[in-house]
């Protein structure tokens, strides 16, 4: 309960700012990309627009021009001063606005009579998408031993991470991500059998993992997407165990991840996702160096137990420009690792003996904060 408690703290604090935002945003209705009849688009910020697209060859060199000044109310209509071509010579014209849905109605005096167009709300579509940045998460690792034998890792890490994504609506997607962690946790654990002896420690890590999904962006609404995929993951967990008699152990595991992300437009400059997938753990190895303890040791490998765990996210974009955008991410995980295989080991101090990896339970929350990129 205090784990699921801490991370809907998170995401309300996230949900409030992102509500603050909007409620300031309703009072610049035009902020975002609009398309005009003949499909050139207009990116409106505040009370101007820019021009930033036209398939028009004529207009071509009004590109990153501002097109569009002076937007304001007049009762329950808008002015706007926007900058028209007629006959080859281009002037300032006020016209008049009228916003209904996704449209802005558009009213210009043209030879004495009033010509009506429109604007549609759009997005200047960017399909690929590099983001980057750090991860701030809570590390919670516990082994199922019989008491009174204990394991157990918790800590706040640091990390950062890197990812590459393609997605445009009723195109196929892809994604490939990696994050890194090389910090200390916390450990409450005992000695082995028969003496069981507590001990209280720090452990040296490095996590890395490593995911590329594939799968399809289906068109589910104006400002709305869902993407179902699959895909293949890897893990690494470097653990340097300390105490009276320290050494290393590594962990590598693989899994299917099977997903579906949903991506919701809220307007021009704000985007909401959220992705939950299963993961299929499969190929688990862990390696125990016992030789770092006593060079009469001998290190072992076994294979872990396959289990099935899951994930879940809600990434938050702020789109700042037309390329960038600011990212958080709160996020879960929930992962297990089966019992694995017993080997014959020669323990320190030579002695012979059957070990085993016992079960594990992960629990991992945090957030991710960053940037990201689009082309």
């Amino acid at each position: 309960m205090k784990r699921a408690a801490q991370l809907l703290v998170v995401i309300l604090i996230i949900g409030g700012l992102v509500s603050n935002c909007l409620a300031q945003d309703e009072e610049n209705l035009f902020d975002g990309f609009w398309r005009t009849e003949r499909g050139s688009i207009v990116k409106i910020d505040g009370n101007q627009g820019v021009f930033v697209f036209t398939p028009v060859k004529s207009w071509k060199g009004y590109i990153n021009r501002v097109v569009i000044k002076n937007i304001r109310q007049k009762d329950d209509k808008w002015i706007a001063e926007e900058f028209i071509v007629s006959d080859g010579k281009g002037l300032w014209t006020e016209v008049e606005w009228e916003l209904q849905g996704n449209r802005i109605i558009r009213h210009v005096l043209f030879q004495g009579k009033s010509v009506a167009s429109y604007y549609e709300r759009t997005e200047l579509h960017r399909p690929h998408n590099v983001d980057f940045g750090f991860m701030s998460y809570h590390f919670d690792y516990e082994e199922d031993v019989p008491s009174p034998l204990k394991s157990k890792e918790e800590g706040w890490l640091p990390g950062f991470y890197l990812g590459y994504a393609y997605k445009k609506k009723d195109d196929p997607y892809t994604r490939l991500f990696m994050e890194y962690t090389n910090a200390d946790t916390d450990y409450d654990g005992t000695t082995q059998p028969p003496e069981a002896m507590p001990i209280v420690d720090t452990t040296d890590n490095v996590f890395f993992r490593l995911e590329w999904d594939v799968g399809y962006a289906f068109d589910s609404g104006e400002k709305s997407s869902l993407t179902p995929y699959i895909g293949y993951g890897y893990r690494y967990w470097k653990r340097g165990l300390g105490g009276p008699s320290p050494f290393d152990e590594e962990y590598t595991w693989h899994y299917f991840p099977v997903g579906i992300r949903a991506d919701f437009e809220l307007n021009g400059k704000w985007n909401i996702e959220a992705n939950i997938a299963m993961r299929f753990m499969f190929g688990g190895k862990m390696r125990a160096f016992l030789s770092q303890i006593d060079s009469s040791a001998s290190d072992f490998k076994v294979d872990l137990g396959d289990k099935t765990g899951w994930f879940a996210e809600i990434p938050v974009r702020y789109r700042f420009s037309d390329a960038w955008s600011f990212v958080g991410t709160p996020w879960y995980e929930y992962s297990e690792i089966g019992k694995s295989n017993q080997v014959y080991v020669i323990s320190p101090g030579n002695s012979l003996g059957l070990w085993h990896e016992p079960a594990s339970t992960t629990h991992q929350y945090g957030i991710n904060v960053g940037l990201a990129y689009s082309f």
